[in-house]
């Protein structure tokens, strides 16, 4: 028994040690970089934000090497130094740079002969002109890691990893997204394992081999992480840095396949679905189509954004979704030409839907007039802004699909000229303006604290039919057609029920002399002259009004408007004789009108 107890003890402490043994080798593992098959290939630098062990926000005086000969940064003055962010990416922590005077300064120059950063960009080189870690400008911000600097005091392009002008990355997004950049000599640049083919460095010439430098050196060098002349004349860069390496050779395709896969493992997905695309064909196309975008991908996934832009010479150009289309951001940027200028048009769906990081779905229009002819759903809550003077329709239907789509920001006109489905909420904000053409069934709730736009003619009426509630506390404003006099009270909007507190009218024609809401379920344009009731402006109240109040009007307030005013003359008077209301008439108007009472009861 004592045997088989020892015995049992002994295969229980051999499972724990093994179990311990795979622990640490396992956890050893995930932190250290692989071995390469070339064992030639050294590590002489390596700066792993994983090792710092700082809490969150706190200042980063002192980044020492992980693996390699002792190196790292040091700070140049304690109110230059950068912070620790303790989950920037999958739990991982990162060393935060903010791209106004954060610095920090290698402890001695390192030449590469290949590396690999894993940072996230958080800087808008379309908004900072600066040479820290971008260059360009807005027109054309091209992406470097690095100041340039030159014996005897000039500068020249060290490395452009992303150049948006003539050199496009695909799948690469600008900014708050962290990527592996990687770089072997006689190689392209790599962006999260796919070749973006610049490998320009130095002096300008592919292949050459940098040096990362120290302050105050010369030559051809790259300071990742600020200005490399002291005193420094740059904001310091504005990128997360999680992790770099750099080997003192190149690496071939296996090896670098290999650290791919070790940041892949420790930091999640490599291959960045986020593409910020910019449509190049000088016309129509298909949206689907990678030829029409700036990018090798078309943006066809939740993480992409689409901007239409200055590249059509003429307008209107059609963008063709034969598929569902999935989004993040639209934003249409183009006012050359006819109105409007561009119009997405197809059998498919335009899907506005939330990115991994949760952004919002967002449409902006910073020019031009523009259409949506294809079907629109959303996935995710969604914005639109659009400019002042500016309108952007949606011709077709739009499926809220349980979500609130919200005109915003911009004093622009929003115009939903077909049905809304999906109940959710037609919100328009104060700012905003919100049109229609023609008669629009809304399958939800409408708010609008902003404008909305009423445009009434000889063979229309603008009118929203809402199935849910109607708050309405913005303006009213009122555009008559050229040539159109209406006759009667208008019906510019049902729904389950309805609040106007606060609204206001505005019409410039002074034909309506203010609304009525009274039922509680409709808004009512109430005419500034003539008698009540008197629907087709013949200036008699009689049972042609009664048909007319049926086709234009239907509310319970028409109704009773009619009732009391049944075979009144215009309020200037008549010489003739008004006609005795027959008995079937006096009925009809007796039954619709209880039948109006229920309803305004309900």
């Amino acid at each position: 028994m004592t045997h088989e107890k020892n015995l049992c003890c002994a295969k229980a402490l051999a499972l724990a040690t093994l179990i311990t043994l795979t622990l640490f080798y396992c956890t050893t593992a995930s932190a250290q970089l692989p071995t390469l098959n070339d064992g030639s290939i050294n590590v002489t630098f390596h700066l792993n934000a994983g090792t710092l062990g700082l809490s969150d926000g706190a200042s980063v005086s002192l980044w020492g090497t992980d693996e390699g000969p002792a190196n790292g940064l040091t700070e140049r003055q304690a109110s230059q130094n950068p912070t620790f962010e303790t989950n920037a990416k999958n739990g991982e922590p990162a060393v935060v740079f903010d791209n106004t005077d954060d610095v920090m300064d290698f402890l001695s120059g390192v030449d590469a002969g290949s590396f690999f950063i894993y940072s996230r960009m958080d800087e808008d080189p379309g908004a900072v002109g600066n040479q820290s870690v971008w260059l360009g400008n807005a027109s054309n911000p091209a992406k470097v890691y690095g100041v340039r600097h030159q014996q005897g005091g000039g500068q020249t392009v060290a490395f452009v990893n992303d150049d948006s002008g003539s050199n496009p990355i695909a799948g690469f997004n600008e900014v708050g997204n962290f990527a592996l950049h990687n770089w072997s000599q006689g190689e392209g640049l790599h962006i999260n394992g796919v070749e973006v083919g610049s490998g320009t460095f130095g002096d300008g010439t592919p292949g050459a081999d940098p040096t990362f430098s120290l302050a105050g050196q010369t030559g051809y060098q790259i300071d990742l992480f600020g200005d490399e002349r002291f005193p420094d004349d740059n904001p310091g860069p504005g990128t997360a840095f999680a992790e770099v390496v750099i080997y003192d050779k190149p690496l071939d395709a296996t090896d670098r396949a290999l650290v791919e896969t070790y940041f892949a493992n420790k930091y999640g997905q490599l291959i960045d679905p986020n593409i910020n695309a910019t449509w190049t064909n000088g016309g129509g196309g298909f949206w689907p189509a990678t030829v029409n975008w700036s990018t090798s991908n078309a943006p066809v996934t939740q993480d992409s954004s689409a901007t239409f832009g200055n590249a059509i010479g003429s307008s209107p150009a059609t963008v063709v979704a034969d598929v569902d289309i999935a989004i993040n951001k639209v934003t249409f940027d183009h006012d050359t030409g006819s109105s409007p200028s561009y119009v997405v048009a197809g059998a498919g769906n335009l899907v506005f839907t939330s990115n991994t990081e949760l952004s919002t779905p967002e449409v902006e229009v910073l020019q031009g007039d523009h259409e949506v002819q294809v079907a629109v759903r959303l996935d995710n809550d969604t914005a639109i802004d659009v400019g002042a003077g500016l309108t952007l329709d949606f011709n077709n239907v739009v499926d809220l699909n349980g979500m609130t789509l919200t005109t915003s920001a911009g004093a622009g006109t929003v115009n939903l000229n077909n049905e809304v489905i999906g109940g959710g909420t037609i919100s328009a904000l104060a700012s905003s303006v919100l049109g229609t053409a023609g008669e629009t069934a809304i399958g939800g709730a409408l708010s609008s604290a902003g404008t909305m736009e009423i445009d009434l003619g000889a063979l229309y009426t603008d009118r929203f039919n809402v199935s849910g509630a109607a708050t309405v506390t913005g303006t009213l404003d009122v555009n008559i057609e050229a040539g159109h006099t209406p006759t009667s009270n208008v019906t510019i909007l049902t729904a389950a029920n309805v609040d106007t507190t606060g609204l206001t009218l505005n019409d410039p024609s002074g034909t309506f002399s203010g609304f009525d809401s009274s039922s509680g379920t409709s808004i009512v344009l109430l005419l500034a002259s003539g008698t009540p009731g008197d629907f087709d402006g013949n200036g008699v109240v009689d049972g042609l009004d009664f048909l007319e109040w049926q086709r234009t009007d239907g509310t319970p307030g028409g109704l009773l408007d009619l009732q009391n005013n049944y075979g009144t003359e215009a309020l200037a008077g008549a010489a003739t004789a008004v006609p005795e209301p027959t008995s079937a008439i006096l009925l009809l108007l007796g039954a619709f009108t209880c039948l109006g009472r229920g309803r305004a009861r309900n």
